[in-house]
């Protein structure tokens, strides 16, 4: 299963960084990788063959940095050219066929017929990926090189796009994803006329942290592993944890980031953003880094960063 997945993902990241360095869009990073993850993620929950729909999360989108074929019919494209690849690596004609209806069924916007657990799982996990990469759908909402909407409009578009992707989904689906999806859009989308000035405050403070995800920064590390708490010297730091210089946060002082995958005590660290703690609660939101070549899940995020966010109702934003 290793060896066709990763000659899979080889081929897809040469495409995608093509495309990338020709237009500055990374279809990996900005949309399939989450697909991947949510369609393994789903085929574990639902006994689902994993390798079928990963082989199917990976290509589904591979024709758009491929160039080939229009937009509308990427579904298409996408098949004939899974349907190449995996020939050229001697896939077993019946897994293959079983991967390519995947692709071929995985649009939401179209009345397509799905006839397996994987094909559904593909497309749930198309549409839930929307959730994984929220501040691209504002970046196209705002961006004057985008759709160039106004703050109303734009967040009309986004919010609409976000209730459609949920309505999408398979039933089964749907339960697994409400209490996530109502919390990202209540913690989003200020409802019960709130005033608009309100709701503009939040999106922007939502829109200032969620810009680092995907970006490296710089942390100065002043509560290292293992040390106190600076006002409950009981509590010890189970990780790094550190700000951003020259950067203000809900509170007045610069943004706070944990540091995970480190095990020894730092002073500063170098790394990427992979995510968003939104506390609904508070007035500061918390960065979660990482070195770039290491990436955790929710629930891994979760637990890592317990020790503090228990006393908070916070969301994970991606």
């Amino acid at each position: 299963m290793k060896e066709i997945v990763d000659n899979v993902k080889d081929e897809l990241f040469k495409v995608c960084k093509s495309y990338n360095e020709k237009y500055g869009y990374d279809f990996w990073n900005d949309h399939i990788k989450y697909v991947v993850q949510n369609s393994v993620n789903l085929a574990k929950k639902y006994n689902a063959d994993i390798e079928i729909v990963e082989l199917a999360a990976l290509l589904h989108d591979i024709s758009m940095p491929s160039e080939y074929g229009p937009r509308d019919e990427h579904h298409i494209y996408g098949a004939k050219i899974a349907d190449e690849l995996l020939t050229k690596f001697n896939y077993p004609e019946d897994r293959k066929e079983r991967v390519k209806a995947c692709i071929l069924n995985h649009r939401g916007s179209k009345d397509l017929k799905r006839n397996s657990i994987e094909e559904q799982i593909v497309a749930d996990a198309d549409a839930i990926a929307h959730f994984d990469c929220i501040p691209s759908l504002f970046h196209l909402a705002f961006n004057k090189d985008s759709l160039d909407l106004s703050i109303e409009d734009g967040t009309k578009y986004v919010k609409k796009k976000l209730e459609k992707d949920y309505n999408k989904l398979s039933e089964k689906t749907k339960k697994e994803f409400k209490d996530r999806y109502e919390n990202i859009m209540k913690s989003i989308f200020v409802e019960n006329n709130v005033e608009s000035e309100s709701n503009s405050s939040l999106r922007d403070s939502l829109i200032k942290y969620t810009q680092y995800i995907g970006k490296k920064v710089d942390v100065i590390i002043d509560r290292p592993l293992g040390s106190s708490h600076p006002h409950y010297p009981e509590s010890i730091y189970p990780l790094n944890y550190g700000y951003i210089p020259n950067t203000v946060s809900g509170d007045g002082k610069e943004i706070d980031c944990f540091i995970l995958g480190e095990y020894k005590a730092l002073k500063e660290f170098k790394g990427k953003c992979i995510a968003v703690i939104h506390r609904l609660d508070d007035n500061e939101d918390k960065l979660v880094v990482t070195s770039v070549d290491k990436d955790f899940t929710d629930s891994e995020i979760k637990v890592l960063t317990d020790f503090q966010e228990q006393y908070y109702h916070s969301i994970i934003i991606r």
